[in-house]
């Protein structure tokens, strides 16, 4: 069976899925087929997944001044108005994590 996969490097560990099969070759005018599957990015999220690697902070000056928002406090007193109450007009830090590897 042909299949393109991730590993890590440190600790490889076969994706706990299968690849789909791939369509036969019909036709043989060409030097070379290529296919390419969702396989390859599934095992490429679970190996970053796995690794911790699925982890994201936005910071304040990330974010565009443009935006009719910013990473602050005052942008989310509607939302969370008792976090306002407490810092108000303060910095704020996003956290973005996969908690299970994509599929």
């Amino acid at each position: 069976q042909h299949k393109g996969e991730f590993f890590s490097i440190s600790k490889p560990v076969e994706a706990p899925f299968t690849p789909a099969a791939l369509p036969p070759v019909s036709s043989t005018d060409r030097m070379m087929y290529l296919w390419l599957t969702d396989y390859i990015a599934d095992t490429a999220g679970f190996v970053y997944q796995t690794a911790g690697l699925m982890k994201y902070i936005v910071t304040p000056d990330m974010v565009p001044s443009e935006l009719p928002f910013q990473l602050n406090t005052d942008s989310f007193k509607d939302l969370i108005p008792k976090l306002y109450e407490k810092y108000p007009n303060r910095p704020m830090l996003l956290g973005l994590e996969a908690t299970k590897p994509p599929t």
